[in-house]
């Protein structure tokens, strides 16, 4: 079965019968977004939903031509719950953790991100998860950075409902650190102001991703997600990274620049010594 998008900048796509069938008796998809998730998904001063993931929903929904029915009035953990409860079809950026897949389909992932650690600038001596252990760390709650530290026991939870008010404890010093993602704790940092607050970056060489959660009884959405977005071109792709991401991040490598700088030290010490041996040597060579 050949369906073709509605606009025609996208090559036709081959829907099975099923995927078909499914759109034609669920026209309306029923979301759960986090408010303050920027710049992936966010609630604005207009009560509209914006950023990366609206971007995406908006071809797809061009596409395939669902409607995409967001529900502007929930805190993330509400979301979340209602989603878990089958009171929500779809969660449309969420990282994937093996606790969410015992209760949702995810699609393929369609943005990568890096986590990262932010302390105050005068908190120097956290540099990575290790100096984490026998602390106090903010996290938002139901977010898969708060998975990712449950098995970490040495560090305790303090769980809060949105990326903001976590770093602003972090900022007035009501909490040590925050835990969550790279492009959204570096615009709420910028937001609101809060320059107090810096970057340890870690587990640099990892990738965390975004994905589309759908309710379990669902795959057919999922497979329409997954042909919808690989029908989305590049040049479409880098405009809304290009549209949302500010790339230019500062992280702290302090820690790890003063350690470069004692072996640096170390090495033009040993340098300077040698040079010294050897002319020493050269004029007693001469002499004699």
């Amino acid at each position: 079965v050949i369906i073709t998008p509605c606009h025609g900048a996208y090559n036709k796509i081959h829907w099975t019968g099923e995927e078909r069938a499914f759109m034609e008796k669920h026209p309306i998809i029923r979301l759960g977004v986090d408010p303050k998730f920027i710049p992936f998904e966010f609630i604005d001063e207009n009560k509209e939903y914006k950023g990366i993931a609206n971007d995406y929903l908006s071809l797809i929904s061009e596409i395939t031509g669902l409607e995409f029915q967001v529900r502007k009035d929930l805190s993330w953990p509400e979301a979340y719950d209602m989603a878990l409860n089958g009171d929500l079809d779809a969660l449309p950026a969420i990282g994937k953790t093996p606790e969410r897949e015992e209760h949702f389909l995810f699609s393929e992932p369609y943005y990568y991100f890096k986590r990262v650690i932010a302390t105050r600038d005068t908190d120097d001596h956290i540099s990575g998860m290790d100096d984490l252990e026998g602390l106090t760390v903010a996290v938002q709650r139901n977010s898969s950075h708060h998975s990712y530290l449950l098995p970490y026991e040495k560090i305790n939870l303090s769980l809060y409902d949105s990326v903001e008010t976590a770093l602003t404890a972090v900022s007035t010093g009501e909490e040590v650190a925050f835990v969550g993602n790279l492009a959204t704790t570096n615009y709420l940092i910028r937001l609101n102001g809060l320059t107090n607050l810096r970057f340890v970056s870690y587990e640099a060489e990892k990738q965390m991703a975004l994905h589309f959660a759908v309710r379990s009884d669902w795959p057919e959405l999922v497979s329409i997600f997954n042909k919808s977005m690989n029908a989305i071109t590049d040049k479409e792709k880098t405009a809304i990274t290009n549209k949302w991401i500010d790339l230019e991040t500062h992280l702290d490598f302090g820690p790890y620049i003063r350690i470069a700088v004692i072996i640096a030290s170390v090495l033009a010490i040993v340098l300077g010594v040698s040079f010294f041996w050897i002319a020493r040597l050269r004029r007693e060579v001469n002499w004699r």
